[in-house]
């Protein structure tokens, strides 16, 4: 390969690379025709937000946001079925593997006033729904300091990931692996010397 064509072809990944929204993706599973009435977290303001009936859905989001699990779908789901295109959207994330956040369960509403049979069988589809990776909605922590460690790796960032930590504070002398570093960037794991 001679140095023009080497030249070309960095300057063109170079410029893609420059093009891409950096922004995080969230998928929030809702029609878009809803997304007036909804009230999502202030954390995802920055977002890049799609909605589960988007025609083109980007291949990887960052979350899964469900803002409203109704009763109906609660059993459903926990029965491993779907009669509504929400429900059969989170359906097909829980079963490709993929963690749900749900920001409020409609049978919680009625703790005061149902029966409590009734509210335990919720409960109890609740914890089942959890147990598949559809979980109350947890806020991201803003950051995070190590300061008992002196190397990081690619399993404390995933870790650190899992628990939706967005940026990540280390000390001067501390070292990252170079996987620790790609997982960072490519989860969109804010960096910073302290």
């Amino acid at each position: 390969m001679d140095i023009e064509a080497l030249i070309s072809r960095l300057t063109g990944e170079i410029h893609r690379h420059l093009q891409q929204d950096t922004r995080r993706t969230t998928l929030i599973l809702a029609p878009r025709t809803a997304a007036a009435q909804l009230q999502l977290p202030v954390e995802l303001d920055g977002d890049r937000l799609v909605y589960c009936d988007d025609p083109d859905l980007p291949p990887q989001a960052t979350r899964r946001i469900m803002p409203f699990l109704r009763i109906a779908q609660l059993a459903d789901l926990a029965r491993g079925t779907a009669s509504d295109p929400v429900a059969q959207a989170v359906l097909a994330e829980v079963l490709a593997g993929r963690p749900i956040e749900v920001l409020a369960y409609e049978h919680r509403r009625y703790r005061e006033t149902a029966p409590p049979a009734l509210y335990r069988l919720y409960e109890s589809q609740a914890q089942q729904l959890a147990d598949f990776g559809i979980r109350p909605y947890r806020p991201v922590q803003p950051d995070k300091t190590f300061t008992d460690r002196r190397l990081i790796t690619e399993r404390d960032i995933r870790a650190l990931l899992a628990d939706g930590v967005t940026r990540l504070q280390v000390g001067r002398t501390w070292r990252l692996t170079p996987l620790a570093v790609d997982c960072a960037r490519d989860n969109h794991l804010l960096l910073e010397r302290k």
